[in-house]
């Protein structure tokens, strides 16, 4: 395995949530990791990262999820 990537224990450690947050946050569309292993285990990029501590910033202003996928930017677009 790429050390690119990382796998969810590995950023629930980094960004300081639960896994079972990270696939919640999977199962709603929230934020999908970048790729699965031969194993089917989550695999994060630095994008995915960005893309959590945006989820994050925004939950911690009190926004909704359904009011936060709106709002994330999109990391495939320059």
């Amino acid at each position: 395995m790429s050390k690119e990537y990382l796998t969810i224990g590995e950023i629930s450690k980094k960004m300081n949530v639960t896994v079972r947050t990270l696939q919640y946050y999977d199962t709603e569309g929230l934020l999908k990791p970048s790729m699965l292993s031969e194993g089917g285990r989550r695999l994060y990029s630095s994008k995915d990262i960005i893309k959590l501590y945006q989820i994050l910033s925004f939950k911690s202003l009190g926004f909704s999820l359904e009011d936060i996928k709106e709002r994330v930017l999109k990391m495939d677009t320059p």
